[in-house]
């Protein structure tokens, strides 16, 4: 199991966000069924029994994901069988294949193009557990996006059930460590190339482009951050898969274009306190930038 560095003088990789108060505004969830089981919660994530450096893990219900086309103004169609043919695709077309480029093509005439919107598997898909209060939505837009790492193994088990297994451990931290309503991340993005929602009603709210869910991941910026959580510890030279950072891109593009978001206001956890957070993510940001502006031209 990889273990993250600690510093003394910056805290601990990614160090825990304070609970924000919830909104009087918020909508209540229904309670659900809580799953019948969890798997473990080391120091490596999913099944780990080691000890753990503690993450900061604020955000809410996670979605694996896969990506499609999208034109403005046609409706959301959520069609799970074609599902890891949309992933295979979205995984090609961030990488400017021209095989990608044919399969994503929208007949007409020339048009600049048009973000891609990656499939989520939300917090029903990862059979998430039921809030523990209130989740507060905000009747706003949020203006940046917040990167971060979880402090997980550096797993090699790319499935999306190692994903979902991950969203349950990140859960569990924040519920039952952290004491948090949910999870603290809105989104969190697996070693693989899924992603999954985090808190609760963050997907719900992503695609009506209009409000978000309140968060915590960052203290100081969770009214006005959507964070994304990566799968893995990126400290000391570990880097993230190709898979990762490709469906990261497209995540940030896709979160940039319904909200409005500039890809210049795309910033990591340490950007706004003492912590180690998102590691060697955070010298990757301007090369991140780069992708998601592209990705929106």
């Amino acid at each position: 199991m990889w273990t993250a560095t600690s510093s003394t003088a910056r805290g601990t990789a990614c160090s825990p966000s304070p609970t924000t108060r919830p909104d009087p505004r918020a909508t209540p969830v229904a309670p659900a069924t809580p799953p019948p089981g969890r798997p473990g919660r080391g120091a490596g994530g999913p099944g780990s029994t080691t000890p753990r450096e503690t993450p900061t893990l604020a955000a809410e219900p996670a979605h694996g994901g896969r990506l499609r086309p999208v034109l403005e103004g046609a409706p959301v169609v959520r069609d799970l069988s074609i599902r890891p043919v949309r992933r295979r695709t979205l995984l090609a077309a961030v990488t400017g294949t021209a095989a990608a480029a044919a399969a994503v093509a929208v007949p007409g005439p020339a048009r600049a193009a048009q973000p891609v919107e990656p499939d989520i598997d939300g917090t029903a898909q990862w059979n998430a557990r039921p809030p523990d209060g209130t989740i507060s939505v905000l009747r706003h837009r949020p203006s940046m996006i917040i990167v971060h790492h979880t402090v997980s193994d550096n797993a090699q088990d790319f499935s999306r059930d190692r994903a979902h297994a991950h969203a349950h451990w990140v859960q569990d931290l924040h519920m039952d460590d952290n004491g948090w309503v949910d999870t603290g991340y809105h989104f969190l993005v697996s070693r693989g190339g899924w992603i999954t929602e985090g808190r609760h009603r963050s997907l719900e709210t992503l695609l009506g482009g209009t409000g978000f869910v309140l968060g915590s991941h960052t203290s100081g910026q969770n009214n006005r951050g959507i964070g994304i959580a990566t799968e893995g510890a990126y400290h000391d030279g570990a880097t993230p898969p190709d898979a990762q950072w490709e469906v990261l891109v497209a995540l940030c593009a896709f979160v940039c274009a319904q909200y409005g978001i500039p890809s210049a206001e795309i910033y990591g956890h340490k950007d706004f306190g003492s912590t180690l957070c998102p590691g060697v993510l955070h010298d990757m940001l301007p090369r991140l930038r780069d992708e998601v502006a592209g990705a929106l031209a």
